[in-house]
């Protein structure tokens, strides 16, 4: 299985072939991150956004990220 990695966080990279989309989960222990695209440079992209949206979401809450 393909890591992508950013700001510390790692996340899976798949593919759906009958579907035809790519798709990831952030590898946290707590929470359930999912991010997809039609293409690995996309994901990679979406990936970075939802490691970013989290951040902001954890620190709006006042809670940990994990």
């Amino acid at each position: 299985m393909v890591k992508l990695e950013y700001k510390g966080f790692l996340g899976s990279l798949n593919f759906q072939s009958e579907a035809c989309y790519y798709f990831g989960n952030l590898q946290l222990k707590r929470d359930n991150v999912m991010y997809q695209a039609s293409s690995i440079e996309e994901l990679e992209v979406n990936f970075r956004k939802s490691v970013d949206n989290y951040l902001q979401d954890c620190a709006a809450f006042g809670i940990e990220p994990g």
